[in-house]
């Protein structure tokens, strides 16, 4: 809802009838709006409680006190760290836990008060942001600072901010880079990890210099996270915060520069972007953005000359039709290979190929079958996730692949919705003969399983909020049983069978040390193994022995444990990283995957170039920004134990209080005839057990007030909606005005055992409808039933498949005062792409509208 002509002298053509015309079209952007707030729901059967601190009100489930707990410690403190940046701080902060997807993620907002949402479930090892401390530390500074971002206001946005509220917030609209930047840069700074000191984030680096694609990049390409080739929405983050950290390195002399620079804008009109840093900094952005990446260079290319003291790993490549592919797998008998391939429309797949022997390499042109998947790895894959910009990049849906012993089957997780509610990672199986792939758990939480060598049951890893567990998967029985259970904040990864009594897997401990364990089977007994490898991960076994990925010398790189797994010895010799990778022991290739400067791609190894690695030993690098970002201490145990004393003041939720106006929008358009004022508002607690939104208007040429409110509550399974308006238009090639007022309820919830796919509507209709002097009153019952499943994402410019579906059926009831007739409304949507041009589309729609008798004009058009 913007702001229309203020003035008769602005439009001075504009008449009555096209006054109507345009304040239905602001009516209409707003219910959407509305229907967007609606969405986002939280599970009824949940017991919200509250964790009151002095400047945070954490929100949890009661089931999670201890993950409450774990994240409240560190409240307080992160508030006295930032405020010591950020001169203007906020009087109160909600922060959620809701633990509704199994994709790592969360966002923060000022609007319609400072809010934090996080999802708690713990980032995987193949993830940008898997080099992480204490977990909900580094999430709440990066989203904390963002609360603190949206804070200032001063002289004239003060102003009216006291009259408008909340919405108006002018740091907002800063560009994206400005603000995720800014964001990393403090999670950096102000604990012992953060991106900046990351080892992922320095191989991403390496690689656009490695492919010479480094003075091609633009400022404006940066706050890009929409573009679907690499790194995706991982840009704002990637850049924007080197230009924070190269920014800090300017003003050495000048500390406050965060301060400064956030006080300007928040008190800026007009609001000109390049202003302030010209003020402090002496150059514009452009020119910042400039010499950082003159900075970044000289810094990526000592790394460079350091790591070419040793011949790199001459890789061949792997040619694909599709943006980036990983993880490739091999299956026993050494005829299949599997792998992951990313589209442009930010969808992982599954691709096998099945060369004609063993002595021909493999290569995509063997592709016998592919495995597609619904869900996007942009943010708000799941329908009733709020659709906000969101903190990222999340996993992928598909995180791992694993065959089985006799190759006639491929074991995968998946992550989907279960309801409106949740989206979770289970696991599935394709078979190879039938070519059907089968969801083995619903609702489980899997991911990254590997298959026994009886092919019995399979290890997995199990999530929970702020949880992971090893677990054992029974195929036969169809059960699990806990294996192993780390403590809570602590990641177990990769589990894979090292012989039928022995397990392998990943932990990074709740601490950020990362290691290698091994587990029987029979004993439980865990050992540590390799300890003297930095970040030792992703382990895998086959005929060589147990490979993993460790940045031993600063970058990652793939080891081959010997039989005793004390020692290692490397295999890769990367300019930028690898990751995991599979032997085929066939021809003694090595099929690994390698970041380049167009992501994750394949490359094939030579048997003699492995050889000549390992007989090497591999130059180190310290990190790119290890001068501005020194290694800190890492938090002990004992420190945790000291801190962990607090007593909590813990209160049951309630969401009355949140449900008080806090901002409202003015909209006003003013024509020969008259004007048309407006004012708008939407609230809903932080959870989203209630929700809604009103406008008022008033059209001075019909002399009468006019309104439309909807009410939603989801603190049940069906989402019940309340709502009311009051509507006027003229009739197409008449002179008389309809007036339709309407009060509708609305109850509508999954179909479960059909798909999350298909609901059912409940509702009761009130009409009262007026044209020229007569008016009719209509009431009566509808229902109804609704199907979707077609989505959009990535390079896609509309859906490109799937169906929608819709029939309501209302029922007007007929008495003296109530004219009754029977309305069906259908509508039939289906997009159809296959044959057609890339990214083009075909939209085939069917909509109408049947009523079983003769009925009025009024109820007729209305």
């Amino acid at each position: 809802m913007s702001l229309g002509c203020q003035t008769l002298d602005c439009c001075p053509h504009v008449s009555h009838d096209e006054i109507a015309g345009m304040k239905y079209i602001i009516a209409f952007i707003f219910l959407i709006s509305l229907t967007v707030k609606a969405l986002e729901l939280a599970d009824p059967e949940i017991q919200w409680k509250v964790i009151k601190l002095p400047h945070f009100d954490l929100i949890y489930d009661a089931k999670q006190q201890d993950l409450a707990e774990a994240y409240a410690r560190h409240l307080e403190d992160i508030n006295q760290v930032l405020s010591a940046t950020f001169s203007q701080t906020t009087e109160k902060t909600l922060l959620v836990l809701n633990d509704r997807t199994d994709l790592t993620n969360g966002y923060a907002t000022a609007v319609p008060e400072p809010t934090i949402v996080a999802f708690p479930v713990l980032a995987g090892p193949l993830e940008s942001i898997y080099e992480h401390g204490q977990w909900p530390r580094d999430l709440i500074m990066h989203e904390y600072t963002h609360i603190l971002s949206f804070e200032p206001q001063r002289g004239v946005v003060r102003v009216l901010r006291s009259v408008f509220g909340s919405i108006i917030t002018p740091t907002m609209f800063l560009p994206r880079w400005w603000l995720e930047g800014v964001a990393v840069e403090m999670e950096t700074r102000n604990t012992p990890y953060g991106r900046l000191r990351a080892a992922s984030q320095d191989a991403a680096l390496r690689s656009y210099v490695v492919g010479d694609t480094l003075s091609k990049l633009t400022l404006a390409e940066i706050n890009e996270s929409t573009i679907p080739t690499w790194p995706g929405g991982a840009r704002p983050y990637l850049f924007g915060s080197l230009m924070w950290s190269h920014m800090q390195g300017l003003s050495s002399e000048k500390p406050g520069v965060v301060d400064e620079l956030h006080q300007r804008y928040g008190g800026r009109v007009p609001f000109l972007l390049d202003g302030p840093a010209f003020d402090a900094l002496g150059m514009g952005y452009d020119g910042i953005f400039s010499t950082m990446v003159s900075d970044l260079e000289q810094r990526v290319n000592v790394q460079l000359t350091i790591l070419k003291t040793l011949e790199p790993s001459q890789f061949i490549e792997y040619k694909i039709s599709e943006l980036e592919a990983l993880e490739p797998v091999i299956s026993s008998d050494h005829t299949m290979m599997a792998y992951l391939v990313k589209d442009e429309i930010s969808k992982r797949n599954i691709r096998i190929v099945k060369r004609a022997n063993t002595k021909e390499r493999f290569s995509d042109s063997q592709k016998i079958d592919s495995l597609g998947q619904d869900l996007n790895e942009g943010g708000g894959s799941l329908k009733t996730i709020p659709s906000k910009d969101q903190d990222g990049p999340p996993a992928g849906t598909i995180s791992r692949l694993a065959w089985f012993p006799q190759s006639k089957k491929l074991l995968f997780d998946r992550v989907d919705e279960v309801s409106r509610f949740h989206e979770a990672s289970d696991l599935w199986i394709f078979d190879l003969q039938t070519k059907k792939s089968l969801q083995i758990t619903t609702g489980l939480r899997a991911r990254e399983a590997s298959v026994a060598p009886d092919e019995k049951s399979a290890v997995f890893v199990k999530l929970g909020g702020g949880t992971t567990a090893l677990g054992l998967w029974n195929f036969e029985a169809k059960t699990w049983t806990v294996l192993y259970t780390p403590a809570l904040l602590s990641t177990v990864s990769f589990p894979t069978y090292m012989n039928a009594q022995e397990i392998i897997f990943g932990e990074r401990d709740q601490y950020g040390k990362e290691g290698l364990k091994k587990i029987h089977l029979q004993s439980k007994e865990i050992t540590p193994i390799l300890t003297n490898f930095k970040e030792a991960k992703i382990p895998q076994v086959s005929a060589e022995g147990l490979t993993f990925l460790s940045v031993q010398n600063g970058v990652s790189n793939l080891y081959l444990a010997s039989p005793d797994l004390k020692t290692a010895r490397p295999l890769t010799h990367s300019l930028t990283a690898v990751g995991p990778s599979a032997f085929d022991s066939k021809m003694g290739d090595l099929y690994s995957t390698e970041l380049t400067s167009n992501g994750q791609e394949l490359r094939i190894l030579s048997k003699a170039e492995m050889i000549r690695i390992s007989q090497k030993t591999l130059p180190t690098v310290t990190p790119l920004y290890a001068d501005r970002y020194p290694a800190t201490k890492i938090p002990s145990a004992i420190d945790a134990v000291e801190t962990a004393k607090e007593n909590f003041v813990v209160e049951d939720y309630s969401p009355s209080s949140h449900l008080w106006p806090r901002y409202w929008i003015p909209s006003f358009i003013i024509g020969s005839d008259g004007a048309f004022v407006s004012g708008s508002t939407s609230q809903a607690d932080p959870v989203g057990l209630h929700s809604y939104s009103a406008t008022l208007a008033y059209d001075s040429w019909a002399k009468r007030g006019l309104y439309n409110i909807l009410y939603t509550n989801a603190t049940t399974p069906a989402l019940i909606s309340v709502g009311a308006y009051d509507y006027r238009t003229y009739l197409a090639l008449t002179s008389y005005e309809l007036r339709l007022q309407t009060q509708k309820v609305l109850a509508s919830w999954e179909i479960n055992s059909l798909s999350p796919d298909w609901s059912a509507l409940l509702g009761w209709t009130m009409n009262e409808r007026e044209i020229s002097n007569l008016k009719l009153n209509q009431t009566g019952p509808a229902v109804g039933l609704q199907y979707s499943d077609f989505t959009q994402s990535g390079a896609q410019i509309s859906p490109e498949t799937g169906v929608g579906f819709s029939l309501i059926d209302t029922s007007y009831m007929r008495d003296s005062v109530h004219e009754g007739f029977n309305e069906v409304r259908f509508s039939l949507v289906k997009y159809f792409s296959k044959w057609l041009p890339r990214r083009h589309a075909l939209m085939f729609k069917i909509q109408g509208r049947w009523i079983e008798d003769s009925v009025s004009l009024p109820s007729y058009e209305g």
